[in-house]
């Protein structure tokens, strides 16, 4: 009986999570694989625990991956944490919003957005990438 509820629990919570893109936390260490190296474009998310700001904006954050799925990967990277790419990004506020494309920034904003302004803000970027995707399929 127990073995039926403990499937019947993973029907109820984590099916719907699957499919469900996530946001990914990233490091230092796997800043080139998560963002340099993606396919399709990355909005990074530059945070740190102590900061008010960027637990508001967190949800915002979320709400991003969860609704672009596979058009867009979404990576958040602690400040406090990951030191060497903050000074490479020359990170002075927080939250800082960049989006990459094939490793190259595109867009970057700093503060707290509104999700229907990240929302615009990455409605350009990801119907230029749509064109130049279709235009590189044509003979």
């Amino acid at each position: 009986m127990s073995l039926i509820r403990v499937f019947i629990c993973f029907i109820f919570l984590a099916l719907p999570l699957i499919g469900q893109s996530q946001v990914i936390n990233t490091t230092d260490d796997s800043f080139q694989k998560d963002v340099v190296q993606s396919k399709v474009p990355v909005l990074v998310d530059f945070w740190a625990t102590w900061c008010g700001p960027c637990r508001m904006y967190s949800p915002i954050v979320d709400e991003i991956a969860k609704e672009y799925g596979s058009k867009l990967k979404v990576c958040r990277i602690n400040v406090d944490e990951n030191p060497n790419i903050s000074r490479q990004f020359r990170i002075s506020a927080i939250p800082a919003s960049f989006i990459l494309k094939k490793g190259k920034i595109v867009k970057y904003w700093f503060g707290m957005e509104p999700l229907q302004a990240v929302k615009d803000q990455l409605k350009e970027i990801l119907r230029v990438a749509r064109k130049v995707k279709a235009d590189s399929s044509k003979p």
